[in-house]
């Protein structure tokens, strides 16, 4: 099974490495595991942009967000 960070979107097999490695897109700076549903599309909750995997729509600027990210549903 893959991990995603909610912030980033960066894949890792094994939790552990993800955990111990740091995220700068994270306000804490740390990953965190994205709990959303794994398959695709990956909609963002304010405008509802669909993308095929989560790193691009992490890596995308959102309009009709307060912080202007898109953020996964």
């Amino acid at each position: 099974m893959a991990f995603y960070c909610k912030y980033c979107g960066e894949k890792y097999d094994n939790i552990k490495p993800m955990l111990n490695h740091s995220c700068a897109k994270s306000p804490t700076k740390k990953h965190v595991v994205y709990e959303g549903n794994y398959t695709d599309p990956f909609i963002c909750k304010h405008c509802g942009q669909e993308y095929s995997n989560i790193k691009l729509l992490l890596n995308h600027s959102c309009a009709k967000s307060p912080t202007k990210k898109h953020e996964p549903l």
